[in-house]
């Protein structure tokens, strides 16, 4: 379990082959992010996905319009690879 106060900055990283994960989240809100810039998964599915690459200047760009918002601001790339 992890527990992020408001205003906490933070970056996810899963280091091995597989993640499950159920996410709360309080006050209700933040689930229309979800909403706004997730993607069905259009390909076959086999059990493995593919790694993603690293988001766009486009795809930064609607991140930021729909974080501000909600209150969240990108400091920056994550502190990993």
């Amino acid at each position: 379990m992890i527990h992020l106060p408001a205003g906490l900055e933070h970056a996810f990283r899963i280091a091995s082959d597989s993640a499950h994960f159920y996410s709360l989240i309080t006050p209700a809100g933040f689930e229309s992010f979800f909403d706004t810039v997730g993607r069905p998964w259009a390909g076959p599915f086999d059990g493995d996905m593919p790694i993603p690459a690293a988001p766009s200047p486009e795809e930064i760009g609607v991140l930021t319009a729909t974080l501000g918002p909600l209150g969240v601001t990108i400091t920056g790339p994550p502190p990993f690879d």
